[in-house]
Formats: structure tokens, C-alpha cells, sequence
């Protein structure tokens, strides 16, 4: 059992250092008029499809902590990958006109 849970963190320190590696990840939302206040906001389902088109990896939206993302910028973003094991990046969120 023992094993078997440093496997498990192995892989979440290695996934951790991947994208602390990348360190910026970009999402693309509709904007408005003024090119910066987006429609809608940017959910943990946007970062996890951000981080799964760049590694492959698959987050559990339920290890995200993030601020609500409603206008164009870069947002820290925190991802619990195991008790003991966070990783830290960016999210970019990059607006296009409708």
C-alpha cells in the first residue's frame, strides 16, 4: 500500500513540475465591444481543456482553485494534483470579437 501511494505522488509531483514547466496556458473567450469584458466567464472546464490540449493530462475540475476570470488577462491558477502536491501556472485568457 505504501508503494503504491508514492507511485501515486511520484506522478502528481511529475505533472506538477510539467505544467509548472509550461507555466502559462492560453484560453480564447468572446468578447465584447470594448475587447476586454468577455461573454460569460472562464470556468475550471476551460482549464482543464487548456491543459489537456497542450499535455494530454486530465485535471479533476474539483483540484482548481482559480478566481472567477471575467475580462481578458492572466489569472494565477493553483492545482491541488495530491495532498501534498500543488502546481502553479497561468492562465491567459485572450479575447476574440464575435
Amino acid at each position: 500500500a505504501e508503494a503504491a501511494r508514492q507511485k501515486v505522488k511520484a506522478e502528481a509531483k511529475m505533472l506538477a513540475t510539467a505544467l509548472n514547466t509550461i507555466g502559462k496556458f492560453k484560453v480564447k473567450k468572446t468578447v465584447g465591444e470594448d475587447k476586454k469584458k468577455l461573454f460569460g466567464s472562464v470556468t475550471s472546464a476551460d482549464v482543464i481543456e487548456a491543459v489537456k490540449l497542450q499535455t494530454n493530462q486530465d485535471l479533476d475540475k474539483r483540484t482548481i482553485i482559480m478566481e472567477e476570470v471575467r475580462e481578458v488577462g492572466t489569472y494565477p491558477i493553483t492545482v491541488k494534483l495530491h495532498p501534498e502536491v500543488s502546481a502553479n501556472f497561468d492562465l491567459v485568457v485572450e479575447g476574440v470579437r464575435a
